[in-house]
């Protein structure tokens, strides 16, 4: 099971056995969504390319998730989340 928390400076990935990235909102210029397949998820974009290939792969509705990051201050482009 992967586990994401957030809030306006820090987002953190963390999952079995190993798996635990973290993510600081001040390095990111962009959050972006992404598909392949079936699967909906975001992307996380920096200006110095520090988490290239990092994808926080969703379950439901990826709009919901980029609106609580957009509540946060994560730079969302407000087409990207379907809420105005």
């Amino acid at each position: 099971m992967v586990t994401v928390t957030f809030d306006s400076d820090w987002l953190r990935i963390e999952g079995v056995p190993t798996f635990d990235v973290w993510i600081e909102r001040a390095r990111v210029t962009n959050v972006r969504a992404v598909s392949r397949w079936f699967n909906s998820g975001v992307m996380f974009d920096a200006t110095d390319g520090c988490y290239d290939g990092v994808i926080v792969w969703l379950i439901g509705r990826r709009e919901v998730f980029l609106d609580l990051l957009v509540h946060q201050g994560w730079p969302v482009p407000t087409a990207t989340t379907g809420v105005a």
